[in-house]
């Protein structure tokens, strides 16, 4: 049966780094010796040992070079959420890295098959010695030109292989809202979620899912970063991969705003994004004023006034996160929204 990717899957699949990778090899090469097989000369004994020692070091570096690209293709599979946060992380392109390692290996292959017949004809023992170091130099050099690219490739399939399964057939609604504006507690009032709850801003730097049922069928929920009121180019990572799981992650999404007295972010901070959110998101956005009860009702009629006026957006849900207040209508406009839009 189909087994369908998920990011663990990737952890099989990460390579060694370059520096590690260099050890090994010299490891294994100290290793091999002549067997029991007997030769009349030194030099045919030396042209065998350098060969099984440079056969070495080309089977271990194709190796390496496949198991990464066996991981760019993992990752591929994974969906394009998961291949835009690669790209957000790493600044590199998945599709183009495969193309990379299949042309290294390619050359990996040319450096062994030429220097196989030079291997050949060397007539004595210091050259047979030579042959061999010259020729694992270049592929070694191969490694070490792509060291830096290599060793963030690996940094980033362990920081993706971490991230949550999420699965396609789910329902998914993703929590959205600048931080510290109740994310993280609605998410886990709602699902089976355990997302850290602080008390400071920037408390949640994962994606945490947790899972529910929505009329029979199910559905996540995912508590992704906060993102601020700042151009695009000015974010971080962490906000930025959380517009990315609101570009491709969600089936709906709750945008959570603060209005109370001790709101980190005034008002217009929050539309702002919301905005952005809405540019992404349109229909699938359902919009909730949270801490409604610590919050004068003045600040929460302003607030609904702004949204109709700014974003036409008159359907606006009150509620306490923290209180359970209001979440019951919450859960229905979010089923209503769902069937709506064909999930049932």
């Amino acid at each position: 049966m189909f087994k369908v990717p998920i990011p663990e899957d990737l952890r099989a699949h990460i390579p060694r780094k370059v520096s590690e990778l260099i050890e090994f090899i010299g490891r294994r090469v100290r290793e091999i010796g002549m067997g029991s097989v007997k030769h009349r000369s030194d030099v045919a004994r030396e042209r065998l040992r350098s060969f099984r020692k440079l056969g070495a070091v080309q089977n271990i570096i194709l190796s390496e070079l496949s198991k990464s690209e066996k991981a760019l293709v993992t990752l591929i599979s994974l969906g394009d959420f998961y291949v835009e946060v690669f790209k957000l992380i790493s600044d590199l392109d998945p599709t183009e890295l495969v193309k990379r390692y299949k042309s290294r290996k390619l050359i990996a292959h040319r450096i062994f098959h030429e220097c196989r017949k030079d291997l050949s004809t060397s007539e004595s023992v210091s050259e047979a010695k030579e042959v061999f170091r010259k020729c694992s130099g270049r592929m070694i050099s191969l490694l070490k030109r792509m060291a830096s690219t290599h060793n963030t490739l690996v940094n980033t399939l362990i920081e993706v292989s971490k991230m949550p399964a999420v699965s396609t057939d789910e329902l998914k609604v993703v929590i959205a809202g600048l931080p510290q504006v109740g994310k993280s507690t609605l998410v886990n009032k709602v699902s089976t979620a355990k997302s850290k709850v602080g008390a400071h801003p920037f408390t949640t730097k994962d994606i945490v899912v947790g899972h529910s049922a929505l009329n029979g069928v199910r559905a996540v929920f995912i508590d992704v970063p906060g993102v601020l009121d700042r151009p695009i180019i000015e974010r971080n990572v962490v906000e930025r991969k959380a517009l990315i799981a609101l570009r491709h992650l969600a089936d709906l999404i709750i945008y959570i705003l603060d209005v109370s007295p001790n709101s980190y972010y005034t008002l217009r901070e929050q539309l702002n994004v919301l905005r952005e959110v809405v540019e992404v998101g349109g229909e699938r956005v359902v919009v909730a004023i949270n801490k409604v009860d610590v919050t004068p009702r003045d600040k929460i009629e302003e607030a609904k006034e702004y949204l109709l006026k700014e974003l036409n957006l008159g359907e606006v849900v009150e509620i306490s996160a923290l209180s359970g207040l209001g979440l019951e209508r919450l859960i229905n406009e979010v089923k209503s929204r769902l069937l709506k839009h064909g999930f049932s």
